[in-house]
Protein backbone atom coordinates (compact mmCIF):
# COMPACT_ATOMS: atom_id res chain seq x y z
CA UNK A 1 0.00 0.00 0.00
CA UNK A 2 1.20 3.31 -0.66
CA UNK A 3 0.96 5.67 2.06
CA UNK A 4 2.60 9.25 0.33
CA UNK A 5 -1.00 10.62 2.31
CA UNK A 6 1.65 10.64 5.71
CA UNK A 7 4.65 12.48 6.04
CA UNK A 8 7.94 11.33 7.38
CA UNK A 9 6.99 12.28 10.59
CA UNK A 10 3.98 11.04 10.51
CA UNK A 11 5.58 7.17 9.97
CA UNK A 12 8.00 7.98 12.36
CA UNK A 13 5.36 8.80 15.11
CA UNK A 14 3.37 5.25 13.86
CA UNK A 15 6.22 3.04 13.75
CA UNK A 16 7.06 4.63 17.36
CA UNK A 17 3.82 3.87 18.58
CA UNK A 18 3.99 0.09 17.32
CA UNK A 19 7.10 -0.76 18.63
CA UNK A 20 5.14 -0.13 22.61
CA UNK A 21 3.45 -3.18 22.37
CA UNK A 22 1.67 -2.29 25.35
CA UNK A 23 0.27 1.02 23.59
CA UNK A 24 -0.40 -0.29 20.69
CA UNK A 25 -3.00 -2.75 23.01
CA UNK A 26 -4.35 -0.01 25.13
CA UNK A 27 -5.21 1.99 22.05
CA UNK A 28 -6.53 -0.96 20.05
CA UNK A 29 -8.62 -2.33 23.15
CA UNK A 30 -10.42 1.38 23.00
CA UNK A 31 -10.90 1.76 19.51
CA UNK A 32 -12.13 -1.78 19.55
CA UNK A 33 -14.23 -1.15 22.36
CA UNK A 34 -17.92 0.24 21.32
CA UNK A 35 -17.99 -2.68 18.87
CA UNK A 36 -16.37 -5.87 21.57
CA UNK A 37 -17.28 -4.40 24.64
CA UNK A 38 -20.07 -6.64 26.44
CA UNK A 39 -18.31 -7.24 29.63
CA UNK A 40 -15.95 -8.93 27.81
CA UNK A 41 -12.31 -6.79 28.38
CA UNK A 42 -9.78 -6.94 30.77
CA UNK A 43 -7.16 -5.29 31.83
CA UNK A 44 -3.47 -6.20 30.66
CA UNK A 45 -5.64 -8.47 28.59
CA UNK A 46 -5.79 -8.10 24.22
CA UNK A 47 -9.41 -6.71 22.80
CA UNK A 48 -10.75 -10.16 21.34
CA UNK A 49 -13.46 -10.16 19.71
CA UNK A 50 -15.48 -12.53 22.52
CA UNK A 51 -19.05 -12.48 22.92
CA UNK A 52 -19.57 -8.66 21.55
CA UNK A 53 -22.17 -10.18 19.24
CA UNK A 54 -24.55 -10.69 22.20
CA UNK A 55 -25.17 -6.79 22.46
CA UNK A 56 -26.01 -6.56 18.46
CA UNK A 57 -29.89 -5.17 18.95
CA UNK A 58 -29.39 -3.82 22.58
CA UNK A 59 -29.84 -0.50 21.24
CA UNK A 60 -33.17 -1.08 20.22
CA UNK A 61 -35.11 -0.15 23.98
CA UNK A 62 -38.46 -0.68 24.05
CA UNK A 63 -38.88 -2.94 21.02
CA UNK A 64 -38.35 -6.13 19.59
CA UNK A 65 -35.94 -5.73 16.49
CA UNK A 66 -36.95 -7.75 13.33
CA UNK A 67 -34.38 -10.51 12.09
CA UNK A 68 -33.92 -8.53 9.07
CA UNK A 69 -32.65 -5.80 11.91
CA UNK A 70 -30.52 -7.71 13.58
CA UNK A 71 -28.95 -8.82 10.44
CA UNK A 72 -28.08 -5.42 8.98
CA UNK A 73 -27.03 -4.40 12.58
CA UNK A 74 -24.54 -7.54 12.68
CA UNK A 75 -23.42 -7.33 9.01
CA UNK A 76 -22.44 -3.87 9.66
CA UNK A 77 -20.70 -4.57 13.02
CA UNK A 78 -18.70 -7.44 11.49
CA UNK A 79 -17.83 -5.20 8.50
CA UNK A 80 -16.92 -2.08 10.89
CA UNK A 81 -14.77 -4.54 13.06
CA UNK A 82 -12.34 -6.07 10.03
CA UNK A 83 -12.08 -2.71 8.80
CA UNK A 84 -10.35 -1.67 12.14
CA UNK A 85 -8.64 -5.07 12.52
CA UNK A 86 -7.35 -4.20 9.05
CA UNK A 87 -6.15 -0.51 9.86
CA UNK A 88 -4.12 -1.93 12.77
CA UNK A 89 -2.79 -4.60 10.89
CA UNK A 90 -1.64 -2.04 8.50
CA UNK A 91 -0.14 0.30 11.07
CA UNK A 92 3.12 -2.46 11.13
CA UNK A 93 3.45 -2.22 7.86
CA UNK A 94 4.33 1.50 7.73
CA UNK A 95 8.33 2.24 7.09
CA UNK A 96 9.76 5.52 6.30
CA UNK A 97 11.99 5.02 2.93
CA UNK A 98 15.34 6.13 3.40
CA UNK A 99 16.94 8.48 1.08
CA UNK A 100 18.97 6.37 -1.42
CA UNK A 101 22.76 6.87 -1.97
CA UNK A 102 24.33 7.70 -5.23
CA UNK A 103 26.93 5.65 -5.92
CA UNK A 104 30.04 7.87 -7.16
CA UNK A 105 32.82 6.60 -9.39
CA UNK A 106 36.42 7.36 -6.96
CA UNK A 107 37.97 7.17 -10.43
CA UNK A 108 36.40 10.62 -11.37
Amino acid sequence: MNYNFLSDAEKNAIISFCQNEVMYRAVKKVVLHTITHQGTLKPDEPAEQTNWVFGVGANTIGSTPSNEQLGEELKASLRGLSYLEDGFKKLHDIQVELPKKVKTNPAV
